[in-house]
């Protein structure tokens, strides 16, 4: 058996590795594309997190909406200061919102169950209405 020279033991770590290397990289770009389309699905195409449905209050202050998270469709209520660009989570308006939603559903909306809710909220959930 003739001794293996240097040139001959590098041809064969090419021909025994490249196929390897080669697999791993296309592996790597397959994930990419795969990683793009995930995130396209997730997102909806990149719609969640948008505003939705905005209404002015009528001191025309605020502004109401509705948003969801980045990867989250459930839409919740928020409220944008026009004076100073900030929005905010409206989180009592939006629990009193969902509770009226049920209530209107089931046809068994009774005051003394909204009351609750509803304190010192009057104009708010009127604005809240015309989301529904």
């Amino acid at each position: 058996m003739p001794p293996s020279s240097p040139a001959r033991t590098l041809v064969l770590l090419i021909v025994l590795f490249l196929p390897f290397h080669s697999s791993t990289a296309a592996s790597a770009a397959e994930d990419a594309n795969l990683a793009y389309f995930r995130d396209l699905a997730e997102t909806r195409n990149y719609t969640l997190g948008r505003p939705v449905s905005p209404q002015l209050t009528p001191d025309g202050k605020h502004a109401l909406f509705l948003r969801s998270a980045p990867r989250d469709p459930t839409l919740k209520l928020y409220e944008l200061d026009l004076a100073t660009g900030r929005d905010i989570f409206c989180n009592k308006l939006y629990w009193a919102f969902v509770e009226i939603r049920k209530l209107m559903e089931t046809g068994t909306v009774d005051q003394t169950e909204l009351a609750p809710l509803t304190a010192g909220m009057e104009q708010d959930i009127r604005l809240v209405k015309q989301f529904m």
